[in-house]
């Protein structure tokens, strides 16, 4: 290994160290928050929610992880989230609607 490669191994690890330190930063502010945060992919299956799921709503992670989340909606609250999420991912201007 020359002097070139071994130098871009090392930046590589300096990168994935930071990386991985800043997801745990990352992973500790979600914890802390006291607002319901989550994710959902495009099928709007739950892919991620923090702590406060729990401790607000009574709802542990892996009970929820891989639901849709409409099951856990109103039918008018589904209609906003649905056009809220449409405007989001087409870049629009989003529904002054509180979810």
């Amino acid at each position: 290994m020359d002097n070139n490669d071994e130098l871009q191994v090392q930046i590589q690890y300096a990168l994935v160290e930071k990386l991985s330190n800043s997801n745990r930063r990352q992973a500790k502010l979600l914890a802390i928050l006291d607002e319901c945060i989550f994710e959902c992919d495009k099928h709007l299956k739950l892919t991620y929610i923090n702590e406060a799921w729990e401790k607000k709503l009574g709802y542990s992670s892996d009970s929820l992880i891989g639901s849709n989340i409409t099951k856990l909606m109103n039918c008018n609250d589904i209609m906003h989230f649905v056009a809220y999420s449409c405007c989001l991912l087409e870049g629009k201007q989003t529904p002054s609607v509180e979810i």
